[in-house]
C-alpha cells in the first residue's frame, strides 16, 4: 500500500507544532527552576544570618548572666568580710 502524500504533510506540522509547544512547557520550568533556586539561596542566606544573630544574642546573655553572678558572689564576699569587720 502507498501513502498519501498529503497526510504525510497534515502530519508534520502537527508534530513541530506539539515539539514547538512543549519547548514553551520546557523554557517556563527551566525558567522556574531558576527562579526557585534563586529564591531557595535567598532563603537560605537569610536563614543563616537569623541563626547567627540569635548565637550572638545567646552568647551575649549568657555572658551577661556569668557577669552578673559574679558580681553577686564579689558583693556578698565584700559584704561579709564588712559583717565580719563590724564583729
Amino acid at each position: 500500500e502507498s501513502q498519501d502524500p498529503e497526510g504525510l504533510e497534515v502530519a508534520a506540522p502537527e508534530a513541530s507544532g506539539y515539539e514547538f509547544q512543549s519547548g514553551g512547557v520546557v523554557e517556563m520550568l527551566e525558567g522556574l527552576k531558576d527562579e526557585f533556586a534563586k529564591k531557595k539561596y535567598d532563603m537560605d542566606a537569610e536563614e543563616l544570618k537569623a541563626q547567627h544573630a540569635f548565637e550572638d544574642l545567646a552568647q551575649q546573655m549568657a555572658d551577661n548572666i556569668e557577669n552578673a553572678k559574679h558580681e553577686v558572689e564579689k558583693k556578698t564576699a565584700t559584704r561579709a568580710e564588712t559583717q565580719e569587720a563590724k564583729a
